[in-house]
């Protein structure tokens, strides 16, 4: 089986990711599963996306992870399960999201750990609330093969 893992940060860099998934798929020795794991942003975007200054440099590597993820989309036939941590892009709608689900028909693995779809931005993005789309959570919820809450109160919103 071979697993898709489409998450934010690269490899070790998210205590989100490293919690929730990446302890398990390092582990070595399983012959029967391969993870195979894509960033959205590069890591030296992930290095100053919270710093408040580098706005372009910070625009060009979202639109680098955004080049990355179309490219991806032409490359998912050999993948068995796409797990989606979070979301696939930070922004805009469930694009990509939909053309797994529809146009691939992959199974979705869909696994949140926050309250991602209430509107917020931090103070060195404060712009990027008005375009993140958090409606999509409950789009990626409907369209998932399995969903994964990091607790009660978003498994709750998952079951909506």
């Amino acid at each position: 089986m071979k697993v898709l893992l489409l998450v934010p940060a690269p490899y070790n860099l998210s205590p989100s990711q490293r919690f929730r998934f990446e302890h398990f798929t390092a582990q070595t020795g399983n012959k029967e599963v391969t993870f195979i794991q894509k960033a959205f942003y590069s890591s030296y975007t992930w290095k100053i996306l919270y710093q408040r200054q580098h706005a372009f440099k910070k625009i060009g590597g979202i639109l680098s992870g955004f080049f990355r993820r179309f490219i991806l989309m032409f490359n998912l036939s050999g993948y068995d399960y796409i797990f989606i941590h979070r979301e696939v892009a930070p922004i805009g709608p469930p694009f990509f999201e939909w053309v797994i689900a529809k146009i691939w028909r992959k199974k979705i693995i869909y696994d949140f750990d926050d309250a991602i779809w209430i509107k917020t931005a931090s103070e060195a993005n404060p712009m990027a609330a008005a375009i993140k789309c958090t409606w999509k959570v409950k789009k990626i919820c409907t369209c998932s093969h399995i969903v994964s809450a990091g607790n009660s109160f978003l498994a709750d919103f998952a079951r909506q």
